[in-house]
């Protein structure tokens, strides 16, 4: 009741997510442990929604309480969730980036992320 919530859910692609199936269990370890460092160095709160090692979703959020809510730290806030996002994103791109083009929708050609 007395705080703002920013928040981002994003889904890994099926076509991301398929890449990551046959990647070795060390590197898909270490892909998470990777993106869990990232985030936490954000100070943000994360989810992530891990499946046979997979990444699948992850969430980010951060809260502003009422007592600190200005422009400044509205605009901060959102800044933080976003470029923690897009951390994830290059991470995955970094690691399994490679989407052969037969792989990929028209839907979606242009887009890591649903």
């Amino acid at each position: 009741k007395d705080c703002i919530v920013v928040a981002c859910a994003t889904q890994v692609s099926p076509e991301h997510a398929n890449l990551m199936i046959p990647a070795d269990s060390y590197t898909k370890k270490d892909f998470i442990l990777d993106v869990n460092f990232g985030l936490n160095s954000f100070l943000v709160d994360y989810e992530l929604k891990i499946n046979n090692e997979v990444l699948q979703q992850f969430i980010i959020s951060d809260q502003i309480f009422e007592d600190g809510l200005n422009k400044d730290t509205f605009i901060r806030t959102l800044k933080r969730v976003f470029k923690s996002k897009l951390h994830c994103i290059w991470l995955i791109d970094k690691k399994f980036g490679n989407v052969p083009p037969s792989q990929m929708n028209a839907s979606n050609q242009n887009d890591m992320f649903i």
